[in-house]
C-alpha cells in the first residue's frame, strides 16, 4: 500500500501545489543544482518555522544520509538504512512493482537500488518512512510541504529538504536545547519534529513520551498489529508514538512484513 501524500500550505512563491521530489532529474551523484537564490529562499522558509538545514554529503546516498541523520544523528548508517529499505520493498513487492518506470524489471530495479550511490526515488521515500516508523515531510523552496503520511500522528515526522532537483539534506530545530537524551535512550538524535507549532508559532520536537503504556494498551497494540509483535517490542513502539495504538500497530505490521 503506497502512502497517502499531501501538500500543505504555500511556499514563498505562492505555488498552490508542491512539486513532488523527482530524483530522475538528478544530474550526477556529486552535482548540486540549487541556485543561491533557491537556497536562500528555502532557508528563509525553514527559519520561519524554527528550522534549519543540516547538510549531508552529495554522493547519490543523500536521501538515506538525511534520514539517518534524523534517526541516529549522523550519516554513518546510510548503507544500513538502504539495505533495510530494500528488504522492506522486496517483502512487499506488490505494493511497489506497479510503480516502476521505464519498463525496468523488478529484480533489476531492486538490485540497482541496493547499490551504494544509487539515488532514491519516491518509492524509496515511502519504504524508508515505514522502516523508520515515521511520516516524512519534504521541504522545497517556494513550494508547499510534501508529506508522506503512513501513520495517524501529527507529532512523529522526519524532515528533509529537496534542493535543486537532485539533492536531499537533513533538517533540525534551530534551538538545540530540545535535544537531550531521554532516560530510556530511545529518542532519535535529530528527529522527530512535530508539525504542530509550539507556543512561539514555531516547530517543536515530536518526541514527548509523556505516557508509559499500560499493560492493557500493550496487549491491545499486539492484538491490532496481527498478534505477531512481542509485548516488549510493542511497548517500545508505543513509546515512539506516545501511546497512540493505531500508529504503533501500523508500524508493527510494517516491521513484521519484512523482519518477521
Amino acid at each position: 500500500r503506497m502512502a497517502r501524500a499531501k501538500h500543505q500550505g504555500k511556499g514563498k512563491g505562492g505555488s498552490a501545489r508542491a512539486a513532488e521530489p523527482s530524483p530522475r532529474k538528478q544530474r550526477g551523484p556529486n552535482h548540486r543544482g540549487a541556485s543561491n537564490a533557491e537556497e536562500a529562499e528555502l532557508r528563509e522558509q525553514l527559519h520561519e518555522l524554527g528550522l534549519r538545514v543540516k547538510e549531508v554529503a552529495a554522493d547519490g546516498n543523500c536521501f538515506f544520509r538525511a534520514m539517518c541523520d534524523q534517526r541516529w544523528g549522523d550519516e554513518d548508517e546510510h548503507l544500513h538504512l538502504r539495505r533495510l529499505t530494500i528488504e522492506y520493498m522486496k517483502a512487499n513487492r506488490d505494493d511497489f512493482e506497479p510503480f516502476i518506470e521505464d519498463d525496468e524489471k523488478w529484480d533489476a530495479y531492486v538490485e540497482r537500488m541496493g547499490e551504494d550511490g544509487t539515488w532514491a526515488g519516491n518509492m524509496e521515500l515511502q519504504a524508508a518512512s515505514l522502516v523508520c516508523m515515521t511520516n516524512v515531510c519534504v521541504h522545497q523552496a517556494g513550494q508547499p510541504r510534501w508529506e508522506i503520511v503512513n501513520f495517524p500522528t501529527a507529532d512523529r515526522w522526519f524532515h528533509v529538504t529537496y534542493e535543486g532537483g537532485d539533492h536531499y539534506n537533513s533538517v533540525e530545530l534551530i534551538s538545540r536545547r530540545w535535544y537531550l537524551d531521554d532516560e530510556n535512550g530511545e529518542r532519535e538524535a535529530s528527529g522527530p519534529i512535530s508539525l504542530l507549532k509550539g507556543r512561539d508559532s514555531r516547530a517543536a520536537p515530536g518526541w514527548r513520551c509523556t505516557r508509559e503504556p499500560t499493560q492493557s494498551v500493550v496487549n491491545e497494540c499486539v492484538a491490532r498489529s496481527g498478534g505477531e509483535a512481542k509485548k516488549r517490542r510493542a511497548r517500545e513502539v508505543l513509546r515512539l508514538f506516545d501511546g497512540d495504538v493505531d500508529a504503533a500497530a501500523a508500524a508493527l505490521r510494517a516491521e513484521a512484513s519484512y523482519r518477521g
